[in-house]
């Protein structure tokens, strides 16, 4: 080896120049922007990690985890139903870090913090203010917080769609044939995430359609090229950039379709997740045709107003705005918001996750408008004028509040009343900001009221929804979400084992098959459990789980029952008065929620 010919002290100073030049580079990428995104990253990361294990398993999320393990296993497992990427990607990370409730939803997790740094992707249409705004409204949304912390394919759905949306807008503007890659990762991405992609993706072919039919009248030729001449481009940029591989259109289709087979299937380890795949669109179709066990119609449009009001209220000015503008993107946005509304209204499965699908887009264009006035409201406001007006609006809002507390405690009619005529004074007060101050003093008034109070709410609801009420039923997110009280029935099994089989997981468990979901997947460990499709002589396990209705069944031996809560449900249809201010306030209400109870069977020993 040739020695350098440098001397020490040079050699040093070359160093010390190196790691300069090292540090004006990385200083030079991380401006304050890039900074802020990170910030809102590390938060979004921590708010779907913390806890995450803390809410017991739906079925629904029990099924998807309990075949990801039956596949590590190399048992057969049901797929149907099932998320093929969210399948294939639990099956990694239960052999990673082993299953349980964690690693289950840490790829929902890892999605929705992704989901919050890709509007950095769509600064050229929403500015650089918009779209930072946009990932803190995604960062904080209780229901985009609630679906990165559920085991679905609906967070999947809404980050590839998002994807998809910036590859998209990208090509559309410049016309970079590279930006297909991106744009088809995002389709690949959707395909694979769960029925909610025939959604996204009849909504882009609907819109398409529709700017054909409507581009002159709308006047859009100014701002893109004719719907016809983008297919045209679109075709080409594919068609060259399968070229530049070296292959054919033939060959890349099916490169393109191996490789999702290759995904869905576990790279081969499961052949039943390409039926899985196959299925999805089926499985989104009869959402529509079949009775389920989805969200009442109303209690799923109270979903935005109730848990993101500061998305809604903004998404809508958004939407007026994009509206008045007739820019591409926001029509689009606009459109997307409304079609995803009523198609997922029309679904008899539809639940929080369909409403991710309507908060997306509302986001977007509540980033945009907000970018684009709340410069204006903070530059331009006199606090000694418009602020003094917004801090005594903020206190009428505050005593409204207390008087709804006391009305939720006696259910006195007179406070109701007193809040009707606050909520007048607060009208009147910002309609006296626009005769002496000016309508643009006003709406700047408005603009930063709405902002500090739907702000306040909304942080307050998704912290009540995703950290302190896991298991309460008086929560629309869920139609009858599992109990706590889960808990307590597993761990009694694992001392009843211990003290048994001086084993915590060696006893005899007998599981009646109504409550496989999601009891397997908790008692998944215990090698001795045994599903059984009724509770009959034959069963003579030592330990048997079935539903309350079973209260005198007829085992092999004689048996001592402790029942337990596993789900309970509430419809906010029995709320009565004063109910109404507590189940507001408090999530509380004066009539009790239905319940669904089990009981755990224990043999006696025979004296």
């Amino acid at each position: 080896m040739a020695e350098s010919s440098l001397s020490p002290k040079e050699e040093m100073a070359a160093s010390v120049t190196s790691d300069a030049h090292h540090f004006d580079t990385v200083y030079s990428w991380l401006t304050v922007e890039r900074a802020l995104y990170l910030g809102l990253g590390l938060l979004a990361l921590m708010l779907r990690l913390y806890g995450l294990g803390r809410r017991p398993m739906q079925p629904q999320e029990a099924r998807q985890a309990l075949a990801a393990w039956q596949l590590l296993q190399g048992q057969s497992a049901e797929t149907g139903g099932c998320s093929p990427l969210i399948l294939t990607a639990n099956f990694a990370l239960f052999a990673l870090l082993g299953a349980n409730d964690v690693s289950a939803r840490l790829l929902p997790a890892l999605l929705g913090t992704l989901l919050v740094l890709l509007p950095y992707g769509l600064r050229r249409w929403l500015g650089r203010e918009g779209a930072l705004l946009v990932a803190a409204l995604l960062a904080l949304s209780p229901l985009a917080l609630f679906n990165a912390r559920y085991l679905s394919g609906t967070t999947a759905v809404a980050t590839s769609a998002l994807l998809l949306l910036i590859g998209l807008a990208h090509w559309v503007e410049d016309r970079r044939p590279g930006t297909i890659h991106l744009a088809a990762g995002g389709l690949a991405g959707l395909l694979l995430a769960g029925p909610g992609a025939y959604t996204v993706l009849l909504i882009l072919a609907s819109f398409g359609l529709l700017l054909g039919l409507t581009n002159r009248r709308l006047r859009l030729d100014e701002l893109v090229r004719s719907p016809q001449s983008i297919v045209r481009g679109l075709k080409s940029a594919v068609r060259s950039q399968i070229a530049d591989l070296g292959l054919r259109t033939e060959d890349w289709g099916l490169s393109l379709a191996l490789i999702m087979g290759l995904i869905a299937t576990a790279f081969l380890l499961n052949p039943s997740g390409l039926q899985a795949l196959l299925d999805l669109l089926p499985a989104w179709g009869r959402g529509f045709m079949t009775v389920s066990d989805g969200l009442p119609w109303l209690q799923y449009l109270a979903l935005l107003p109730l848990y993101d009001p500061l998305l809604l209220a903004f998404g809508l000015a958004g939407l007026v705005l994009a509206w008045r503008e007739r820019d591409l993107l926001g029509l689009f946005l606009s459109y997307w918001a409304l079609a995803a509304l009523v198609l997922t209204s029309l679904m008899t499965g539809r639940g929080a996750g369909d409403a991710l699908l309507v908060a997306l887009p509302l986001a977007l264009l509540a980033g945009r408008f907000l970018g684009q006035h709340l410069p204006e409201w903070v530059g331009g406001a006199t606090w000694g004028q418009e602020g003094f007006f917004v801090a005594l609006a903020c206190g009428l809002v505050v005593y409204a509040g207390l008087q709804l507390s006391f009305f939720s405690l006696s259910g006195d009619a007179a406070y109701l009343q007193i809040i009707g005529v606050v909520m007048l004074l607060i009208v009147g007060l910002f309609a006296s900001i626009g005769r002496w101050l000016g309508r643009e003093a006003a709406c700047r008034g408005v603009g930063l009221f709405l902002l500090l109070i739907l702000g306040l709410v909304t942080l307050s609801t998704g912290i009540n929804l995703n950290f302190v009420h896991l298991g309460d039923p008086h929560e629309l997110a869920l139609a009858a979400p599992i109990s706590l009280q889960v808990r307590t029935l597993l761990s009694d099994v694992a001392r009843l084992s211990a003290q048994w089989a001086i084993d915590e997981r060696a006893v005899e468990v007998a599981l009646h098959r109504d409550l496989a979901l999601p009891l397997a997947w908790y008692l998944r460990d215990y090698p001795n459990l045994k599903v059984v499709e009724s509770l009959a002589p034959t069963v003579d396990s030592t330990a048997v789980i079935a539903p309350v209705a079973e209260d005198n069944p007829s085992l092999g031996g004689p048996y001592g029952g402790q029942d337990y809560l596993l789900r309970s449900w509430w419809v906010p249809a029995t709320l009565r008065g004063a109910d109404w201010g507590k189940w507001l306030l408090r999530r509380q209400a004066s009539t009790p929620p239905q319940e669904e109870r089990v009981i755990l069977w224990v043999r006696q020993e025979e004296s």
